[in-house]
């Protein structure tokens, strides 16, 4: 049977063909993937198929894991694709993680957040290719209950295998350096406004080792500032 779907002007002329273009397309793909016109369409054309994406319409309900899912589901063996994102290798995504720091991408976040890259990872069996990244991926997926910035640059880092910060367009490999650059006057207030909620320099830090210090200095500004409350 001839199978042809067209999403947003583009015709697609197999079912992989169009699960390797979800990630282009995700509010068509929605739509698409959820109408009786599609479903009619990939009941006669694979069986199988059908049955998992009407199950994965029932079980899931945030439409970016359902589309993440759904596209493996349609083309098992690809490459690492996600809401206009597509990646050749681990390492890639994490450059890309640590090329928007400070701030978060909402959707690289997802890999964490709703587990998807672990997922990804086992499936397509890197959990067994790479079992150091694919352990330390489980430990900062459990990390993400507690601070979900921090265990999101951690992964960054992890991925790139790299310890370098790039910070307002400089790269820096040497800690001492990075701060008394942020300490001064010109920079320190906005430094300082931004430590706490992106959490992209405590990941680093920790990466170089200095994670205990900063938990010590953290719990010494905590106290203080208690202690300021109740006198």
């Amino acid at each position: 049977m001839s199978f042809k779907i067209v999403v947003e002007n583009e015709v697609f002329y197999s079912i992989e063909e169009f699960g390797r273009n979800i990630y282009l397309h995700p509010d068509a793909s929605k739509k698409i993937l959820t109408s009786t016109k599609f479903l009619s369409l990939l009941a006669k054309e694979d069986k199988d198929k059908f049955d998992k994406i009407v199950s994965l319409t029932r079980a899931v309900r945030d439409i970016d894991v359902f589309l993440f899912y759904a596209q493996y589901l349609l083309c098992p063996h690809m490459e690492l694709r996600h809401h206009g994102y597509i990646f050749n290798s681990l390492e890639e995504l994490g450059k890309k993680i640590l090329s928007f720091g400070p701030e978060v991408d909402v959707y690289l976040m997802d890999f964490l957040k709703y587990k998807l890259l672990s997922k990804y990872m086992k499936d397509q069996g890197l959990d067994i290719k790479e079992p150091q990244i694919y352990k330390r991926l489980i430990e900062l997926e459990k990390k993400f209950l507690e601070n979900p910035n921090k265990a999101y640059f951690l992964l960054g880092f992890a991925l790139a295998k790299c310890n370098t910060i790039v910070y307002e367009h400089e790269v820096f490999d040497d800690v001492k350096l990075f701060l008394s650059r942020m300490i001064t006057d010109r920079k320190i207030i906005r430094f300082s406004s931004t430590l706490e909620s992106s959490q992209y320099v405590y990941a680093w830090l920790e990466v170089n080792g200095y994670e205990n210090i900063v938990n010590n200095y953290r719990s010494l500004v905590e106290t203080i500032e208690n202690l300021e409350k109740k006198i």
